[in-house]
């Protein structure tokens, strides 16, 4: 299981893959942090997750927005992939790879 924080950088931008509550930049987290089981996953649905944004709302809960990570993920037929996604206050900060 590979885990992944986030935190305020000096200059206040966020680097490219460091895309809150998008599955591109959640993708690419855990592609950083080794959890993805091959590079060329990432690589093969690119296109399609650069056009569409993970769908998260700030009136969700925590629950739902897991859930809603897991639909989509199963939809880019990433199932071997499940990945938990921790908020706080509204903030992307964590992305790990759970067990299969």
């Amino acid at each position: 299981m590979s885990e992944e924080r986030l935190g305020n950088r000096p200059s206040g931008r966020r680097r490219s893959s460091e895309l809150p509550g998008t599955l591109l930049g959640c993708l690419l987290l855990l592609e950083k942090s080794g959890g993805l089981p091959a590079e060329h996953l990432l690589e093969a649905t690119e296109q399609r997750l650069e056009a569409s944004a993970l769908p998260v709302t700030l009136k969700q809960s925590g629950r739902q927005r897991l859930r809603n990570a897991r639909v989509y993920l199963e939809r880019q037929d990433l199932r071997g992939v499940l990945v938990e996604i921790g908020y706080f206050r509204r903030s992307l900060v964590r992305v790990r790879t759970l067990p299969a």
